[in-house]
């Protein structure tokens, strides 16, 4: 005798078609859900990760006045020559004033 298997769709009924398409979906839904998985966890390379080129919806930090003003206030600022006699100012690298023409030694 050659044994012979019941037909499925006697086992499952009428709905055996709908129960493969839904049996296929829910195995599709899961290998993607798996697939994002691993992709979040284990990601691409570092170099697919930092891209050479900037992003220009990127946020820039702010630059406040009072950090430029900072910079400013410490920088070195050329002092101003006094002559003893008159009192008028000149330059660091003149020799004679040019109100009273007195030596700048």
């Amino acid at each position: 005798m050659i044994l012979q298997f019941p037909d499925l769709c006697n086992i499952f009924g009428p709905f055996f078609i709908f129960f493969i398409i839904i049996l296929i979906g829910i195995l599709i839904v899961f290998i993607i859900i798996i697939v994002y998985v691993f992709k979040f966890f284990f990601g691409g390379s570092k170099e697919e990760m930092v891209s050479s080129e900037s992003n220009p919806y990127r946020a820039k930090p702010k630059t406040s006045k009072m950090a430029n003003d900072s910079e400013n206030k410490y920088a070195k600022k050329p002092e101003p020559t006094i002559c003893q006699y008159c009192g008028s100012k000149v330059e660091k690298n003149q020799k004679i004033c040019s109100q009273c023409g007195a030596s700048l030694d």
